[in-house]
């Protein structure tokens, strides 16, 4: 059983909102990813704008013991992180998942609705909350909602190469010939009744390295059907395109620079903000990687002025 380092066990409970949560994020990030979690405090996290929801960041034991020290300092400041005796590698996000699941029911059940979502998202949260509240009652009380995948084969060593060998799972880990219909892992939108039974089966179901599908066996024995939309995407949506205004979530935003573009042009469109709309042109890469760099340089300086 593991245990968490570092508890945000009062992210829901200590404020003014009290039990009108609306909506967790539970953020599945790498321990060295700082300035991805600052720009989504910032951005589509920012509890200051959305007073009803609130952002927990899982992670697990970072290997440099720097990197520790410096977890430490980030949770004194912003109290959402949420630490897992577990090593971080790729091996363990089922292990990050399914902690997110665990605190989410023991610290945060007041909340309608949970998203176990990656740092690399873009989210429209605004359009998210108004997705979540039109939904017909019958569907949200169990819901399993995001970018559905149907039939999908499990990848075995013999077929596997260079680019799917981290996926490999042997027979004797999953013997069946496809899995279960699931949800993509980036962005999960669950019901807080499904979170609460899917936390009632997690100690009695096998895990498997591949988290999404973890998390479609555990629906599937539930009875649970994932139920899919196109407004959240897999693959990265550029702010310039017409397919941006609707979304609700788009995948592989890499930069916090990226990230913020794509959310100031999101306000361009939903504020109608003429000025702001320039952030809806495409940014090159290079220019994202210079930002980026003198990011994280600002906010470490920013970080130890603020270190007691």
């Amino acid at each position: 059983m593991y245990k968490p380092i570092i508890n945000p066990s009062n992210a829901c409970a200590n404020s003014d909102v009290g039990s009108n949560v609306f909506l967790l994020f539970i953020v599945k990030t790498k321990p060295e990813n700082f300035l991805k979690r600052k720009s989504i405090r910032k951005t589509w996290g920012d509890q200051e704008r959305f007073p009803n929801i609130r952002t927990v960041f899982s992670i697990g034991v970072p290997k440099a013991s720097h990197t520790m020290v410096k977890l430490k300092r980030e949770s004194k400041t912003y109290k959402d992180i949420l630490l897992m005796d577990y090593r971080d590698t790729y091996y363990n996000l089922t292990l990050k998942t399914t902690s997110g699941i665990n605190w989410a029911v023991a610290h945060c059940n007041v909340a309608e609705f949970v998203v176990s979502v990656d740092d690399d998202m873009y989210v429209a949260t605004d359009f998210l909350i108004q997705h979540l509240k039109r939904l017909p009652q019958g569907q949200a009380e169990r819901l399993y909602l995001g970018h559905v995948y149907e039939d999908t084969l499990p990848i075995r060593k013999e077929n596997s190469n260079e680019y799917t060998q981290k996926w490999v799972i042997d027979e004797d880990e999953y013997s069946f010939s496809t899995y279960p219909n699931y949800v993509f892992g980036g962005f999960i939108i669950l019901s807080m009744r499904t979170v609460v039974e899917m936390y009632t089966i997690i100690p009695y179901t096998k895990t498997i390295v591949m988290e999404d599908v973890y998390v479609g066996i555990l629906a599937s024995r539930l009875g649970i059907v994932p139920i899919h939309t196109d407004l959240v995407d897999v693959y990265v949506t550029y702010s310039n395109s017409e397919k941006f205004k609707t979304l609700m979530a788009s995948h592989f935003y890499k930069s916090s620079a990226m990230l913020r573009k794509a959310w100031e042009c999101h306000l361009s469109i939903v504020d109608k903000d003429i000025e702001k709309a320039v952030f809806c042109t495409y940014l090159k890469d290079e220019l994202e990687s210079v930002r980026e760099h003198i990011d994280n340089i600002l906010y470490w300086i920013d970080m130890s002025n603020n270190a007691v």
